[in-house]
C-alpha cells in the first residue's frame, strides 16, 4: 500500500536540512532550494534547483551559482545539468549526494500526492461551497475582512475581502483534496494557479449578492422617495429641478447643471466642487450618493407615470443666453470639448486649448427652454 501522509514533505525537508554540502576534488558544492513545479497539478513534474560551487582556494567572492531545470533524475542527468550550468564537472560523490537528496523530496512530495488522492472529493467540494457561504454571510453584513496592506492599483479580490486568512488556507487543503494531488499551481500561472476556479466562482457569487443586495436597497429607497414626494415640498422642488435640468444638454450633464441651478452657475473647478459638496449635502437627506444623482430622475418620471404632479421647475440661478459655465460642452474652430474654466475673454477646454468667447459655441442646442427662473443671473 502506498504510504500516505499529507506532513511528509515538511518532515522529511526538516531531518535532510535544508542543503546537501558536499566536498570533493575540486571543491565545495552545495544543492538547495529544491523545488516540484508543474502547470497542472498532475504533472508533469520537473525538479529546480539551486547549485553553488566554490573551488578550493577561492575566498567567497569567486562562488559558482547556477539555477538548475532536471528533466532526467538520474545520475547521468544530474551530473550533465550540474556541468552544463557550473561549468565544473562534479565527482560521483557530489552526483550521488544530490541525487539521494532530490529523490527523498521527490518521494515525499509523492506521499503527499497520494494522501490527497485518497480523500472524499465530494466532501472537499462541500467544504469549498461552505467557505462561499460564509463570504457570502459577510457580504451580507456588510463586512470586509480587514488587512495592512491594499493594492492602490487593483484593490482586493473577493477572495481577500471576505475570506480571512484561516479560511483561504482550508480552501487551499479543500482544492488539494479534490484536485487529489498536492501539488499548488502558483498564482504566477493565473488562470490555472491553484485557487483559480474557487476563486472565479467565489468573485461571481459575491458580485451576485452585493447586486441583489443593491437592488433591494434601491427598491426600498426608491420606495420611501415616492411616498416622501406626496408630501416634502423640498424633495418635489429638488426632483422637478432634476427633470428640468437634466434636458439641457448644453451643460455636461445633470452632475454639473442641477448644481448650477441651485447653487449658481460657475467658471472653474474649485468653484464647481463647492457647488457639488453643497448638493451632495442636499442629496443626504434623502439617502442619495452623489453619484447616484440620476435616481432623481428616475423616482420623478415613475412618480408621474403613477399620476402624479409635480411643481413647476423654479430654479434659484438661470443661465444667461449664450453663456458659459464650467463642464458646458463645446465646439470651437471644429474642435469638441468641456469648458474647464470661463474667463473674461477667452474660454478654456480641458484638452488644453483655449479660444475667444466669440469662437465657442455650445454642441447642443437645449432641447427646449430650460427652468426660466427669478433667481440671480451669472
Amino acid at each position: 500500500m502506498s504510504k500516505r501522509n499529507k506532513d511528509a514533505y515538511a518532515l522529511t525537508y526538516g531531518l535532510l536540512g535544508k542543503e546537501v554540502r558536499v566536498t570533493d576534488g575540486h571543491g565545495i558544492w552545495r544543492i538547495h532550494h529544491v523545488v516540484r513545479v508543474s502547470n497542472t497539478p498532475y504533472g508533469p513534474f520537473q525538479y529546480v534547483s539551486h547549485v553553488t560551487f566554490r573551488k578550493h582556494g577561492d575566498d567567497l567572492s569567486r562562488v559558482f551559482y547556477a539555477h538548475i531545470k532536471y528533466s532526467d533524475i538520474t545520475e547521468d542527468g544530474i551530473l550533465n545539468a550540474v556541468r552544463q550550468a557550473v561549468g565544473y564537472t562534479p565527482s560521483v560523490q557530489v552526483v550521488e549526494a544530490f541525487l539521494t537528496y532530490i529523490r527523498q523530496l521527490i518521494a515525499a512530495w509523492e506521499e503527499e500526492d497520494n494522501y490527497y488522492k485518497a480523500r472524499d472529493k465530494d466532501q472537499a467540494a462541500l467544504r469549498l461551497q461552505n467557505i462561499i457561504a460564509t463570504a457570502l454571510e459577510r457580504v451580507t453584513r456588510g463586512e470586509e475582512v480587514p488587512v495592512n496592506r491594499v493594492d492602490p492599483k487593483w484593490g482586493r479580490p473577493a477572495f481577500d475581502l471576505y475570506l480571512t486568512s484561516e479560511e483561504q488556507e482550508l480552501a487551499r487543503e479543500a482544492q488539494k483534496e479534490l484536485n487529489g494531488s498536492a501539488h499548488e499551481v502558483p498564482d504566477t500561472v493565473p488562470l490555472r494557479e491553484h485557487l483559480a476556479d474557487f476563486k472565479k466562482r467565489l468573485a461571481a457569487a459575491c458580485k451576485d449578492k452585493n447586486l441583489q443586495i443593491n437592488n433591494e436597497t434601491l427598491i426600498k429607497r426608491r420606495q420611501r422617495l415616492l411616498e416622501l414626494l406626496e408630501t416634502d415640498v423640498e424633495l418635489r422642488r429638488l426632483v422637478a429641478l432634476a427633470l428640468v435640468a437634466s434636458k439641457d444638454i448644453r451643460g455636461g450633464g445633470l452632475s454639473y447643471e442641477l448644481p448650477h441651478r441651485l447653487f449658481g452657475y460657475t467658471h472653474d473647478g474649485n468653484a464647481y466642487h463647492q457647488a457639488l459638496i453643497k448638493l451632495a449635502d442636499l442629496l443626504k437627506n434623502y439617502e442619495i450618493e452623489l453619484p447616484d444623482v440620476h435616481e432623481l430622475i428616475l423616482v420623478g418620471s415613475e412618480y408621474m407615470a403613477n399620476g402624479g404632479i409635480l411643481p413647476v421647475a423654479v430654479p434659484s440661478f438661470s443661465r444667461l443666453e449664450g453663456a458659459f459655465a464650467y463642464g458646458d460642452r463645446i465646439i470651437a474652430n471644429g474642435h469638441t470639448d468641456k469648458v474647464k474654466k470661463v474667463g473674461a475673454h477667452y474660454i478654456y477646454g480641458e484638452k488644453g486649448d483655449h479660444w475667444e468667447k466669440t469662437l465657442v459655441k455650445h454642441r447642443f442646442e437645449s432641447k427646449k427652454a430650460a427652468g426660466a427662473g427669478n433667481g440671480a443671473e451669472m
